[in-house]
């Protein structure tokens, strides 16, 4: 800095990427419930930004929201839209999947999204309203996690599938407003054999016939093709459950998305019915 000329030297900025990336992940896993509370915010103010996000994840951002779902259940309240908004942007940037779900942020996200659908049954008008947003982020988020399908696997293991079908048609589920993603999750994830198993062990069935009567999934093509899809995949390659979707009501779940849907949602809906078909004639 030159005064006399009033001249200052080019100094290139650091930036928050370089200067606090690490300050926040490391105050988020503090025992100090206050420090931890303005850490996990400052962890979602800074992954808004996409230049940060790679610098966060490194620096263990994924781990320490975690932590935050983890706590006592008031804390667990307190942090809860911030952990949910903080996983959302970081998810963001693909590239980032692996490693965050390497940080188990999967487990994260299930426990963060059970504790908010019981908070929900419980009527808890004040808990309900401050948390109004964080079951929609959940599925989001998980829903960016399933277009990776190199983390399918851990995502079923870390309990992804059942959170998922949990805020579909478990207690104190938010159908209205997680439908779109949770159909798009299940499309992704329900493609070979033993995860379809794991889905139909995980309620997944269930879940998919319940969105395909939810008009912002019955009334768009991309949704009807979505919960068809799943459903074939589902059907193909579990056949011990498709007595159970039979029972369910399945088939005119189908019937009735495929009257509307377009020919590669068509054909998933007759690929399905033919599966079902094959029970009914073995029971013949």
């Amino acid at each position: 800095f030159q005064a006399e000329d009033g001249i200052r030297d080019l100094v290139r900025s650091r930036g928050l990427g370089d200067v606090y990336k690490r300050q926040p992940v490391h105050l988020a896993l503090t025992h100090d419930v206050l420090v931890a509370r303005a850490a996990v915010r400052t962890i979602a103010c800074l992954a808004i930004h996409e230049c940060l996000r790679g610098p966060l994840v490194k620096a263990g951002a994924p781990t320490a929201l975690v932590g935050a779902c983890l706590r006592d259940a008031k804390d667990r309240d307190a942090n809860a839209d911030a952990v949910a908004r903080g996983m959302l942007y970081l998810s963001a940037s693909p590239e980032l999947v692996p490693d965050m779900v390497s940080q188990r942020s999967v487990a994260g996200l299930a426990v963060l999204g059970k504790h908010v659908a019981r908070r929900r049954y419980k009527g808890d008008a004040n808990a309900t309203a401050r948390l109004s947003d964080v079951p929609k982020a959940v599925v989001a988020c998980l829903r960016r996690f399933a277009a990776d399908s190199s983390v399918h696997e851990q995502l079923v293991n870390d309990g992804g599938a059942a959170c998922v079908a949990q805020l579909c048609i478990g207690e104190g589920h938010d159908i209205e407003h997680c439908a779109r993603d949770a159909a798009a999750f299940f499309c992704d994830i329900a493609r070979t054999a033993s995860l379809a198993s794991d889905l139909g062990r995980d309620q997944s069935g269930a879940a998919l016939l319940a969105l395909s009567s939810i008009a912002s999934v019955s009334d768009d093509q991309s949704g009807q093709w979505r919960v068809l899809r799943a459903l074939f995949d589902l059907t193909h390659y579990d056949p011990e459950r498709r007595g159970d979707l039979v029972n369910s009501g399945c088939c005119l779940a189908v019937e009735k998305l495929s009257t509307t849907a377009n020919v590669q949602a068509r054909q998933c809906a007759a690929a399905c019915l033919c599966y079902l078909s094959e029970l009914s004639l073995i029971h013949i």
